[in-house]
Order: C-alpha cells, then structure tokens, then sequence
C-alpha cells in the first residue's frame, strides 16, 4: 500500500505557512487544522522547510524567545525529508526512522501535495491489518464450513 491510499481515502490537507510568516501564525494554523507539521514555504511558493509542534516548543523554552519579532524561519528545520505518493508506507516509515523525524513532506514532482506524520500512516497501515484479518478470518471460517459438510 501507498502514500497514495492515505492522501486518497483521508482525504490529507496541505498545511503550510510562510517561512516570513510570525511563529504565532503558524501555531495557529497547527491548533485550527489539528496539525502538528507545517510545510514552510517561501514568497514563490517554494518548499523551504517544515515546522513541527517539537520546533514549537523548542522555540517557546529558548531564553532568546520573543513572542513579537518570532518568524517561522527562526525555528523552523531547512532539511526536509520528502516523498512522493507512490512511495510504499512500510518504506516512508522506514525513512522517516532513518531520519528521526515525524513528519514527511509529499510531493508530486515539484507540487507540494501533503504533509503526513508517523500516526497518519500508522494509523492506515493498522486499518489495512485489521481488514486483511478479517478476511482470513472470514475465510477461515469457511474453509471449516465446508469442511464439516
């Protein structure tokens, strides 16, 4: 199954903000769209970076913080793991833990499609094993069906 399945059936929103943007508007589209990763993009709409909630908080504890002069850029990370909707799940976790991150940025060539993190396709890839079981167990019930009669 692929990153394709998620972004299809979830029907996964492209969060991002501005990396000029103040950091308090970007919090505020996290809490609004239940989002704890933001795409960070520049004026032309180039992908730049991302923001997560971890970028968040570290930038809330830092002594050096400022509510007011806080922009995105200041905090958010400039290295950004990507992949594309073909990409198998098992693979983009796989990357996801080769990185330490939570967070990938999808993209369709040059066209930021996503944002998903580790629960999204946790949570696809469980629905996917719950259903395969149930149809083993379907199944199974059958094959022991027919084998009675």
């Amino acid at each position: 199954m692929s990153i394709k399945a998620i972004i299809n059936q979830e029907q996964i929103p492209l969060n991002k903000c501005k990396s000029t943007d103040p950091l308090m508007a970007a919090i505020e589209i996290m809490a609004k769209e239940s989002a704890n990763g933001l795409a960070v993009v520049d004026k032309g709409g180039k992908l730049v970076g991302i923001i997560t909630g971890h970028d968040v908080v570290t930038a809330l504890v830092s002594e050096k913080f400022d509510m007011d002069r806080a922009q995105v850029h200041h905090y958010m990370s400039t290295h950004v793991v990507t992949c594309n909707r073909d990409t198998n799940l098992s693979s983009a976790l796989m990357k996801m833990k080769h990185h330490n991150i939570q967070h990938l940025v999808i993209v369709d060539g040059s066209v930021l499609v996503a944002v998903l993190s580790m629960r999204d396709i946790l949570n696809k890839m469980h629905q996917n094993d719950v259903m395969e079981l149930s149809v083993l167990k379907d199944i199974a019930v059958a094959h022991k069906a027919a084998m009675v009669n």
